[in-house]
């Protein structure tokens, strides 16, 4: 029988995406951490406005944490959720990468507005509600991290139960200096 070659295809060999090299692995790391320190440090500032003043004059729930804790609490979870967001940025691989670093973007956003409504403007009504949305986007970031790293879920973990706290926080203020 006789065989005949192999004609080579005339179709394009697929692009490929460049490797990437240690050296961006940790810029990317560095990167993330100078961002999510950034985030926590405009939180902290919007926190402070009104922290030391307005927030010591309120009624507040017994569970209420005093005003120094805010900011080692905003820049410890920024800084979880910056190497979280390293681990899936890594994970090139993972389908679901892209939307989880979507609702990680989000979320980041949402965290620094929580504190402005707050402390900044004054307004528990307003911050009750807006940290019901962080809530909703921690939870979806948490559950996008889980599809791609675990071990980043279990890293923005702490985000989730904050939200949850602070929910409950702004609830009681609002309820208590109507």
């Amino acid at each position: 029988m006789d065989q005949q070659p192999k004609l080579a295809s005339k179709r394009p060999a697929p692009k490929r995406a460049p490797q990437r090299t240690p050296e961006i692995y940790w810029l990317g790391l560095g990167g993330l951490l100078v961002l999510c320190i950034a985030a926590a440090l405009v939180s902290v500032s919007f926190g402070n406005a009104g922290l030391m003043s307005w927030y010591a004059r309120l009624a507040k729930p017994l569970f209420a944490p005093p005003p120094w804790m805010f900011a080692p609490i905003w820049i410890t979870l920024d800084m979880l959720a910056a190497v979280a967001a390293w681990r899936v940025w890594v994970a090139r691989d993972a389908p679901a990468r892209r939307p989880a670093m979507v609702f990680f973007a989000i979320e980041l956003l949402l965290s620094m507005a929580w504190p402005m409504a707050m402390f900044t403007l004054r307004l528990p009504a307003a911050a009750a509600i807006e940290v019901g949305i962080l809530w909703l986007a921690a939870l979806a970031t948490t559950t996008a991290f889980f599809e791609v790293s675990r071990i980043a879920a279990l890293l923005v973990t702490p985000m989730l139960l904050w939200a949850t706290f602070a929910s409950m926080l702004s609830i009681e203020i609002w309820r208590l200096n109507g």
